[in-house]
């Protein structure tokens, strides 16, 4: 999805790239901190509670591959 940066250059935003290993650990390599908002709350009928939490266990795993500094879950 292509929306605007509310931050400009301070903050760079990348997609999660769940299906894509490689994407996700090259869009992280570098990265000083990771700031995750990634969350589904209710199952729907194309995307699982149980889906989302495998995908989280991506969000910790793969930044710890790409040697990105603190990791920070922010649930709203």
């Amino acid at each position: 999805v292509n929306r605007q940066n509310p931050f400009g250059e301070q903050v760079e935003a990348h997609p999660f790239h769940f299906e894509d290993h490689e994407k996700m650990v090259s869009a992280l390599v570098d990265g000083e901190i990771l700031y995750n908002t990634y969350w589904v709350r209710f199952n729907h009928d194309e995307f699982t509670h149980s889906a989302a939490v495998a995908n989280l266990n991506l969000t910790i795993i793969r930044p710890r591959e790409a040697a990105v500094g603190p990791f920070v879950r922010i649930v709203v």
